[in-house]
This record gives C-alpha cells, structure tokens and sequence, in this order.
C-alpha cells in the first residue's frame, strides 16, 4: 500500500482543517501512507469525532505529547494568527535527531519556521503554498527549502503534493507569485464564474442552467490548454471569428479592464504575503 519513498515513516499533522483534511484524504485516497501511519492533532472533540469518521485508522489527538515524539514528518497546517503559539508547544515534542517539517501557513519564511522551531537546526524546513483545489484532487503547490533539506526530503513531498495536483520547486521570493496567482486565484476565479453566471441569467437562462454553462466553460478551456499545444492566444483565435460576437465580447472584457483588474488582484496578493512574512520574521 505504502510507496517506497514514504515506507518507514511516521507523518503528523498539526491541525485539522480543511487544508489539513485536503492532503489526508489525498493520501488516503491514492494509498500512499497507511492510516495507521498518519496522526492528527485537533484540540476539539467536534474536530476529532469528524476526523475519525471520515479518516478512518488514522490516530487522532488533543494533545501534541500523544504522537509528536514519533513524528518522522511535521505538517505545519493551523492558521497563521496561531501559529507562533502552536510552535512554541510543539518544539519540545520534535525528535532531536530532526524531523522534515512541512509549513502549509501563509505568511512564514523558512528562517520564521527555523527560529520558531529549530535553533540549531537539526529540523529540515520546507515552506509550501498549495491552494484550495487540493479539495478536488485538483491542486496546485509551490514550495521552497532550507538549505539542509534533503533529496529524499523533497521527494517526500513531490510524492504527496504531485497526487494531489500539480507540484513545483520554486524560489523563496517566487513563492510571493505563487501565493498571488494560484494560492488566492480560486478565489478570482471563482468570482470570474459568478460573473459569467449572473450574465447568463441576465439573458435569461435560469441558475442552476446558467451555472453549468459557466462551470463547465471555465473547466473545458482549462482542460483544453493542459492537454493540448494550443496557446492562450490560439483558443481566443479559435473562437473570435473577424466582426463577430466573441470579439465583441473580448472588446468589453479589454474596456472595462478585466486583465489589468486581475493582474493588479494578483499584486495585491503577493504584496500582502510579503507584508505578513516580514511582520513574522
């Protein structure tokens, strides 16, 4: 059941969110790790009954002492506004000899994780942006690493995230532009179906019609570029056919500033990351 890269290893999660839920549930389903192999620390009893329910033989714990100590990877997945104080608990439950630690938090550097975790720095750090399609299996992860990590490390994590979506070594800096674009782009695009949505009932197809049409769209033009050698520009061409109605449409979309309104979204994002990083370092 267990892939060889990830045999002989105990994984724990700190937290027990949605993200958290994410990556078990894909590792469950792809059946990479034995449950048994997996734990999960959730101080409340709702968190934990749900857990178990939905995750079945994986050990799940109120208390970090329970699991931690045979910990041979560390998922870091609380909120950020906690997570100075959840480290702080946790630090002295790490195997001394070191542990991969895995940071599913936004706004903490790989020196924020070292000096809140890992003085001497016998624990290896990577620093990871996934996004909320990990949901569906459909993901999209960023990460970058302390110098010390390992091949094997990397692997480990190539391993988990790559069955869960797409998966890329980027940059520490890069991270800000992964952050930007794929961490918060579900959100924009998201709110780019909801347009398409409203406009389609605004021309008279009913909702629940109008939100297929636009769910299906998006997810076929996403499909169309992944598996073809087609460009951006070559599906627009595709479908603007000279003086017809998608150019006229495209001339709308370009009036009313759809590309620099995402671009600058984008920005705002990444900034704001950065912003959060500093303020935790």
């Amino acid at each position: 059941m267990t892939s060889d890269i990830l045999a002989n290893k105990k994984f724990c999660f700190v937290g027990a969110g949605a993200m958290a839920g994410a990556i078990v549930g894909g590792i469950l389903r792809n059946k990479l790790i034995a449950p048994e192999n997996i734990s999960m620390i959730a101080p409340s009893d709702a968190t934990r009954n749900k857990v178990k329910a939905l995750y079945k033989g994986v050990v799940v714990s109120a208390a970090a002492s329970n699991v931690l100590p045979a910990a041979d990877v560390v998922f870091l997945a609380v909120k950020p506004q906690v997570a100075p104080e959840v480290m702080e608990s946790i630090k002295q439950y790490l195997k001394p000899t070191g542990v991969l630690v895995v940071s599913v938090m936004a706004g903490f550097t790989v020196a924020g994780l070292e000096t809140a975790l890992d003085g001497k720095q016998q624990h290896r750090m990577i620093r990871t942006m996934p996004n909320t399609n990990l949901l569906a299996g459909h993901g999209c992860v960023g990460y970058s690493t302390a110098s010390n990590v390992t091949a094997q490390d990397e692997a480990v994590v190539n391993k988990i995230f790559g069955s869960l979506g797409f998966c890329a070594k980027v940059t520490e800096m890069q991270l800000l532009g992964v952050t930007g674009l794929a961490g918060s782009g579900p959100a924009y695009v998201a709110t780019f179906i909801e347009a398409l949505s409203d406009a389609g009932v605004k021309n008279g197809l009913p909702r629940a019609l109008s939100n297929k049409y636009a769910f299906h769209t998006v997810f076929g033009t996403a499909k169309l570029l992944l598996e073809s050698d087609l460009s951006t520009l070559q599906v627009k061409e595709m479908v603007c056919s000279p003086g017809g109605t998608t150019i006229a449409g495209i001339e709308a979309l370009e009036k009313n500033g759809l590309r620099y309104a995402t671009m600058s979204a984008v920005n705002a994002s990444a900034e704001k990351s950065l912003l959060m990083a500093k303020s935790k370092v």
